[in-house]
């Protein structure tokens, strides 16, 4: 499957199931702490549960690094996602309409892909290139 239409249909996926939980006071109940030992928020895990579906039906990568569940494998062959399921949780949750999702693709340390959705607005940047050496 082609990184672009992958990453529309999990955008997609996302902000139908969080549609109910922005601006809401559900939507930012503490449901545990991420890997990235911050809360975790419901509007995040509920999105992040889409990715991870989508990602188990559609092997896009061999391994993803999430904000939420930190390291988790996959069956695809090569590659890391890198994902924040709802990039701006706070103001999701506050009714502020300025949060994303967010996912980046590497594959060897040698190409790269981003894609970022307002799911607020639905506007979408793509973005391709080599990863620059550090």
């Amino acid at each position: 499957m082609e990184f672009l239409s992958a990453c529309n249909q999990m955008a997609d996926l996302v902000e139908e199931s969080i549609r109910d939980l922005v601006d809401t006071p559900e939507g930012g109940i503490t449901v545990r702490m991420g890997a990235d030992l911050t809360p975790t928020k419901k509007i995040d895990q509920v999105a992040e549960d889409c990715i991870l579906h989508f990602l188990t039906e559609n092997p896009l990568c061999k391994l993803l690094i999430s904000e939420e569940a930190g390291k988790v494998e996959f069956k695809g062959e090569r590659g890391t996602i890198f994902l924040d399921p709802v990039d701006g949780t706070f103001n999701a949750v506050a009714g502020i309409p300025f949060y994303a999702l967010s996912i980046a693709y590497a594959e060897d340390g040698n190409n790269q892909q981003a894609f970022v959705r307002n799911l607020a607005s639905g506007e979408t940047l793509l973005r391709t290139g080599e990863i620059c050496p550090v």
